[in-house]
């Protein structure tokens, strides 16, 4: 497979990193894209869509993009342009955008031009196709879609008004949203291959009259971003639900530091098992991996409350502990939180390590 010849460009004209929504810039040079193309080309996306893209627009948290019917998760995106400012050929852009779907194993892309068409953006969708309302009680999954692509896949829920997450169980590929109330629900894919990535958070989907709001005990979070106020924070919510408070460990903390080096947000299953052999060996069992990006602390933490399965892991009965990590610069920074309990007391029957931020391991 030949890879797309898009460089780095030094100064990343509008560059941002959003919490779903990560974009770089890059120069459009020749190339060309694999032959085994598996991304299909998401056209669901609308033109209000592609203008708040091209304006910089898309918002640290996912409500504007809800407010166009844009419910996908983890996109991946790069703003493009040629020297000089010349106008992009549109089929050049479209090729860029197929390649780097394919690159990021995503089932879907989209891409569009800016200002004339001396830019343009391209982006990478996990999902080949898109979740659909079709009434106000129903929705509608992407079943051949999830045939498709995925081994197995899970729905989940987290209220705004209850604290722990459960799961749901759609019927014939629609899903009953009646009596729900305030929340999100989130759908995660499983893949089929390859066999060591985790589950890909494909859908986060509001319900209820209300989009999701503030956090609980936001004021635990300082305005330094050190990782040190997240773990407080977590601690506060896991009072809040009549739950033991997480201590900080250093073999977690290790295990988080050499888990952010991949600063994507894909859970590699082979080195969460090398993480947890060797936790193992220190008579720990490592329970769960969350993988979030975002701006700063509210951000991200604001993420790990609405997402149902990053809620999940925060509010574990079974963990005694947690392991932090961050990586990257500011607006590019990933958080890495993994949870364990000592496994010489622990009574209940030893389960492998999950992952939530794309979903579970």
């Amino acid at each position: 497979m030949q890879l797309n010849k898009v460089t780095s460009v030094q100064r990343q004209v509008q560059a941002l990193t959003k919490t779903l929504f990560t974009f770089t810039s890059a120069l459009l040079l020749s190339g060309a894209a694999p032959s085994d193309m598996t991304s299909v080309r998401r056209d669901d996306l609308t033109r209000e869509f592609s203008t708040l893209v091209c304006e910089g627009n898309m918002g640290s948290l996912p409500q504007i993009a809800w407010n166009l019917g844009v419910y996908d998760a983890q996109l991946e995106g790069q703003f493009l342009s040629r020297i000089g400012l010349k106008k992009l050929d549109p089929a050049m852009v479209a090729q860029r955008a197929q390649t780097m779907a394919v690159m990021q194993r995503a089932g879907g892309y989209a891409y569009g031009l800016c200002d004339h068409g001396r830019r343009g953006w391209i982006m990478a969708l996990p999902a080949p196709a898109p979740i659909m309302s079709l009434s106000a009680n129903t929705l509608q999954l992407p079943s051949a879609a999830l045939a498709d692509r995925c081994q197995s896949f899970r729905i989940d829920f987290a209220g705004t008004k209850d604290f722990f997450p459960r799961q749901l169980q759609a019927n014939n590929g629609r899903l009953n949203i009646d009596g729900l109330g305030d929340g999100v629900i989130s759908l995660t894919c499983q893949p089929k291959a390859p066999h060591w990535q985790g589950p890909v958070l494909w859908f986060l989907y509001p319900v209820g009259k209300q989009l999701p709001g503030a956090i609980p005990v936001a004021d635990a979070l300082t305005a330094t971003d050190d990782l040190n106020s997240l773990h407080r924070w977590v601690n506060k919510i896991r009072e809040m639900a009549h739950l033991a408070p997480l201590a900080s460990n250093a073999a977690l903390n290790d295990a988080a530091d050499k888990l952010a080096v991949d600063r994507s947000l894909t859970h590699n299953r082979t080195l969460l098992k090398g993480a947890a052999k060797l936790l193992g060996d220190l008579d720990i069992n490592m329970l769960s991996e969350d993988r979030i990006k975002g701006p700063n602390l509210q951000t991200i933490a604001w993420l790990l409350w609405h997402s149902p399965r990053h809620r999940e892991s925060l509010l574990r009965r079974d963990a005694t502990m947690l392991g932090l990590s961050s990586a990257g610069p500011g607006h590019d920074q990933i958080i890495v939180l993994v949870t364990g309990s000592n496994a010489s007391i622990d009574t209940a029957k030893k389960k492998p390590a999950h992952s939530s931020a794309a979903s579970q391991l």
